[in-house]
């Protein structure tokens, strides 16, 4: 499903093994795993308002519009939201949907 998609911030598929069960997927390697994790893992301090980091959050929730902008547009829709972090964020779970 994901080999169809082009686009910076959707996680690439590199293989799929069908021979036995389960049926397998093999995707690209994000070096620092989930973006759920590494937000956990940031210190936040109540009232903190460092730019680098606000800048920071605010690029990635771009990035993340736009490659849910990609996947509207190709009429898939996100079910759980799944965000792997590279260099930036990529979106790794997708659900087709029927079009109407």
């Amino acid at each position: 499903m994901t080999a169809q998609f082009d686009h910076p911030n959707v996680i690439k598929l590199v293989g799929v093994v069908t021979v036995g069960t389960p049926t397998l997927m093999v995707l690209q390697y994000c070096a620092q795993g989930s973006l759920k994790d590494v937000l956990l893992q940031m210190q936040f301090s109540p009232g903190a308002r460092d730019p680098g980091i606000i800048k920071l959050l605010v690029s990635h929730c771009a990035e993340i519009a736009s490659g849910m902008a990609y996947l509207a547009s190709r009429k898939f829709v996100y079910g759980k939201l799944f965000i792997v972090l590279d260099h930036f964020p990529r979106i790794s779970q997708l659900w087709d949907t029927p079009t109407r």
